[in-house]
């Protein structure tokens, strides 16, 4: 089953992605008791690492040796033994194991981790029919995600992925590796071989990141997925106009990524006045009017809500952390979430209903 919501939150950097994680994990944490796990490859997580280990586990993963299959793994909700060592065996959440189950007597005749044979004779039945033996998912014991209560998984982030991969195909292609068309520099500092990356270091990069984020999608058990990302400048492929969106690497996947999800949220660092400002958390795409070089550049952000119950909904949130109750600082990201999937199966009730609004 895949996960309830896919959500994006992306910003600039210090403009408070990780404490809104923060929110969301304790208003998860508070409505039903659940976890999560962070995978960390975007630097410090100081303003989370407070929740951990009671409501958090966390994978600091900026030293893995092989960028590409770390991310996959990651992404396929893989969890290392022993998170605190760089090279601990990676353990899947489900295992393939082959099984042959009578439906007449409900006997299983064979479960183990090969099939051996393609069927068995029901010991049981009468005439002992044969029973196919098939290949079946089932919980890996070592990463049981169904029996460690994990409701989320966190992902900081798409840009500190991508980030990695450039750097592991810039280390190959110096090494003299191929990877693309030429590349235009590549020279040897003392010992140390240096080198650049193509054109089609950015494409492969970009792929690889949105197959990620669809292998996220899918990880057994696991409720919400929260992917976070800096802030790029990109171009609209239909009005070829300006646009703001979550980073990845180059920018022509920059307005393409919010299609990836549902909610895609940004948090902009609004000033009040010459001394003071506030953190607003959007929910629909916005214009940075108080920067007079930026303030006809959209800010692509989308609620997924239906239009028949946008109202109430505001444009966006201040993550105040002085606020309390619902949409207070200290759960603010859970309580938008969970105010998204209310209008959501609003609309879908009005649709079954046939209400017009």
């Amino acid at each position: 089953m895949a996960a309830k919501q896919m959500i994006c939150l992306w910003a600039p950097s210090g403009h408070a992605k990780t404490s809104l994680l923060a929110t969301f994990l304790t208003g998860m944490y508070k409505a039903n008791g659940k976890r999560a796990r962070l995978y960390n490859v975007d630097g410090g997580v100081a303003s989370i690492q407070h929740l951990s280990p009671s409501h958090l586990d966390v994978w600091e993963m900026g030293d893995q040796q092989y960028a590409f299959e770390a991310m996959l793994d990651a992404s396929r909700g893989y969890w290392p033994k022993d998170p605190s060592d760089p090279t601990s065996p990676l353990e899947p959440p489900m295992l393939v194991r082959y099984i042959a189950e009578c439906d007449v007597c409900k006997t299983r005749l064979w479960d183990q981790d090969k099939a051996g044979q393609t069927s068995v004779p029901c010991t049981k039945c009468p005439g002992k029919p044969l029973i196919p033996i098939r290949a079946r998912n089932v919980w890996n014991p070592a990463n049981d995600l169904s029996q460690a209560n994990v409701g989320a998984l966190l992902y900081e982030g798409m840009t500190g992925f991508a980030e990695k991969m450039m750097d592991n195909m810039s280390d190959r292609s110096a090494k003299g590796e191929k990877i693309g068309e030429d590349i235009a520099v590549r020279f040897r500092d003392g010992q140390t071989d240096i080198g650049g990356v193509s054109r089609s270091a950015y494409g492969i990069a970009q792929r690889r990141i949105k197959r990620a984020v669809e292998y996220s999608r899918m990880v057994p058990g696991i409720d919400y997925v929260i992917w976070t990302a800096h802030k790029a400048r990109g171009e609209d492929d239909v009005k070829r106009s300006p646009v703001f969106g979550p980073k990845i690497v180059g920018s022509a996947a920059t307005d393409d990524v919010p299609r990836w999800f549902g909610p895609c949220l940004g948090v902009s660092k609004w000033p009040l006045d010459a001394s003071k400002s506030e953190f607003r958390v959007y929910l629909t795409t916005y214009f940075e009017t108080f920067n007079q070089i930026t303030k006809d550049v959209a800010c692509v952000c989308n609620s997924r809500i239906p239009p028949q119950t946008l109202n109430g909904v505001p444009d966006y949130y201040v993550f105040d952390r002085t606020k309390t109750g619902r949409f207070g600082g200290e759960t603010l990201l859970w309580d938008i979430v969970k105010q998204i999937e209310e209008k959501q199966a609003e609309a879908a009730d009005m649709a079954l209903k046939g209400v017009k609004k």
